[in-house]
């Protein structure tokens, strides 16, 4: 008694039938096994609950309007730090002008503990504006 096959597959006959052009091809009933094993992943390849595939055009729609989207997040990023570094110009530009009403003020003679309201005019007249000096 002979334990020799009567035929020996060629690998053309052992391979798995090509798939249709475009068509994924099959996958050998070992990694089937293999996939069937991974939590997350069905005999076939896909992930549970797999109903479809998206169209290319409709992937590439998405793809792009996710970089979009990163683009302007980035851009919302690099407009947050310029307006801290312009509220930052602001506080300083802020100081200068209090250092030189502060300046003025004791110029006029004005007890800065006094609290006087005044203004300053386009022509750099002073005026004030809560009644007379030392009031």
């Amino acid at each position: 008694m002979s334990t020799v096959p009567e035929t020996i597959p060629t690998p053309a006959e052992d391979a798995a039938p090509e798939a249709p052009e475009g068509a994924p091809a099959p996958l050998p009933e070992d990694l089937l096994n293999i996939l069937g094993a991974i939590p997350g992943v069905s005999p076939d390849g896909n992930p549970p609950g797999y109903i479809g595939t998206l169209e290319q055009a409709e992937v590439q729609a998405l793809a792009s309007l996710r970089q979009t989207s990163q683009n302007l997040l980035m851009e919302i990023g690099q407009l947050e730090v310029r307006k801290v570094q312009m509220v930052s110009s602001l506080n300083t530009i802020d100081k200068r002008a209090q250092g030189l009403m502060a300046a003025a003020s004791e110029r006029f003679g004005l007890d800065p503990e006094a609290k006087h309201q005044w203004s300053v005019m386009p022509d750099g007249k002073v005026c004030l504006v809560d009644g007379p000096p030392g009031g």
